[in-house]
C-alpha cells in the first residue's frame, strides 16, 4: 500500500492511500472536500473514493541470444528478463521465433534452449504478462546460423611423412569456431579419416598407383554440413634404369652394377633398391645413384636385374641385363676389351683395338662398338675375361 498526506499539521490535514487492487482510501479533515468520498464530513477511518482506481504499472521484459552456448553445443539460448511494478508473482513470458510461440514459462529461469534445424536469420522477441493481464513485449533479439565451409588440401609424400598421402582441412564458421562439430576426410569416395579436432590432418596410404579425387565434409554442432572442392593427387610408381659395367684384373674379374631410380613423388619417397644376378639377391643400397660390386666372379654366364621400391609400397624392376665371364685362356682377347678375337672379327669390330669406334666406350662395353655416335647406357650379352685359378 502507498500513503500520501495533504493539509497541514494544524488545519486540513488528510491522508490518502492505495491498496494492492488499486483502490484509494482517503481520512482526516474533509471540510473542502479533499478526501473525495462524496461528502464534506471529516473521518478517522479510512474511506474508499467512489469509481476511481489506480491502475498497476505495465510490466517490461528484456532478451538476449547466445549461439552455442558452453554447455548446450548446437543450440541458441534466449534468455528474458522480466520485471514489474507490481512484482513477479503470476506473471508469465512467452517466447516467439519468427512469429511463432515456442514455449511459455511461468517461473524463473526465464531461458529457452532452441535447436534450429536450417541457416537463415531468425527473429526473436518475449512477451511478458501480469495478474492484471497486462503485457509488455521486449526488443527483437535476432540471430543468424551459418552453415560452416571448408577447403581442402593434398601433400604427396611430404619430407615428414614419407608413404603417405597428408589432407589437410581448413574449417571455417561465421558463428564461431568452436562451433565446428567434425571433419570427415573422403578419397575415391570413401571415408579414409574424421577429425573432431585440430589439426584438420589426414595420412592416407593408397593402395595402387593413380590419380584420386579427395573431399572433405565439415559439420557444426547445429547439424549443418558443407563439402569442399574436390583436389587430385597421383602417386607413382617409381623407375630404375640400371647400367653394368666391366673390369678386368689380375685377379677374377667383378662387375659394377649402377641403378638411378627416380620418383615422380620425390626422391624422398624412394625406400631402396635391391639387385639380383639369376634370381638371386647379391646385395642392396638406400642411396641414389646406387652401387653395388660383384666382385671374384667365376667363369659362366649372369644375368642381373635391379628391383626399387617406394615408401608406399610401390616397386618397379630394371629390365635384366646379362654378361658372361670367360676364362683367359680359353679364347684370345688381344685388346682385352672383354670380346674374344674370334668374336672381334666377326662383329666388324678391331681385336687389338679397345675403343674401334673411339667414342670413349671400351668395345666391350659398347651397344654399338662400330657408331660412334650412339651411346647406350645398357650392356646386353657383354663378355669378361678372367685369369684361369
Amino acid at each position: 500500500m502507498a500513503i500520501a498526506a495533504g493539509g497541514t499539521a494544524t488545519a486540513n490535514s488528510y491522508s490518502l492511500a492505495v491498496a494492492a487492487d488499486g483502490t484509494v482510501y482517503g481520512w482526516g479533515d474533509n471540510g473542502n472536500g479533499q478526501l473525495g468520498v462524496g461528502s464534506t464530513t471529516d473521518s478517522t477511518r479510512p474511506k474508499a473514493i467512489t469509481n476511481f482506481k489506480v491502475l498497476p504499472g505495465y510490466p517490461e521484459v528484456g532478451l538476449t541470444s547466445t549461439l552455442d552456448p558452453v554447455g548446450a553445443p548446437g543450440t541458441v539460448l534466449l534468455t528474458a528478463t522480466p520485471t514489474d511494478p507490481d512484482g513477479l508473482t503470476g506473471v508469465s513470458v512467452k517466447f516467439y521465433i519468427n512469429g511463432q510461440m515456442v514455449l511459455e514459462k511461468t517461473s524463473a529461469p526465464w531461458t529457452y534452449s532452441y535447436t534450429p534445424t536450417q541457416a537463415g536469420s531468425y527473429h526473436a522477441f518475449a512477451v511478458v504478462k501480469d495478474l492484471t493481464l497486462l503485457e509488455g513485449q521486449s526488443p527483437p533479439a535476432n540471430f543468424s546460423i551459418n552453415t560452416p565451409q571448408v577447403s581442402l588440401a593434398a601433400e604427396v609424400a611430404p619430407s615428414y611423412a614419407p608413404g603417405t598421402v597428408v589432407l589437410t582441412a581448413s574449417p571455417t564458421d561465421a558463428d564461431g569456431a568452436g562451433n565446428l562439430a567434425s571433419v570427415k576426410f573422403y578419397v575415391d569416395g570413401d571415408l579414409v579419416g574424421e577429425r573432431t579436432a585440430p589439426p584438420w590432418t589426414c595420412a592416407h596410404y593408397p593402395n595402387d598407383e593413380g590419380t584420386y579425387p579427395a573431399t572433405a565434409v565439415v559439420r557444426d554442432r547445429f547439424g549443418l554440413e558443407s563439402t569442399s572442392a574436390p583436389v587430385s593427387f597421383s602417386v607413382h610408381a617409381p623407375l630404375i634404369p640400371l647400367a653394368i659395367s666391366a673390369f678386368v684384373h689380375e685377379n677374377p674379374g667383378y662387375v659394377t652394377l649402377t641403378a638411378s631410380p627416380t620418383d615422380a613423388d620425390g626422391v624422398g619417397n624412394l625406400s631402396q633398391v635391391i639387385f639380383y644376378s639369376n634370381g638371386v639377391p647379391v646385395g642392396s643400397s638406400s642411396m641414389s645413384p646406387c652401387v653395388i660390386e660383384m666382385p671374384s666372379l667365376a667363369s659362366g654366364s649372369y644375368t642381373v636385374h635391379a628391383v626399387v621400391f617406394d615408401h608406399f609400397g610401390f616397386t618397379s624392376t630394371s629390365p635384366s641385363l646379362p654378361f658372361t665371364i670367360h676364362a683367359s685362356g680359353g679364347a684370345p682377347d688381344d685388346d682385352g676389351d672383354g670380346i674374344t678375337n674370334a668374336d672381334e672379327i666377326a662383329a666388324g669390330t678391331s681385336p687389338t683395338d679397345t675403343d674401334s669406334d673411339n667414342d670413349g666406350i671400351p668395345d666391350g662395353q659398347d651397344a654399338s662398338p662400330l657408331s660412334p655416335d650412339f651411346v647406350s647406357t645398357t650392356v646386353s650379352g657383354l663378355s669378361v675375361w678372367a685369369p684361369l685359378r
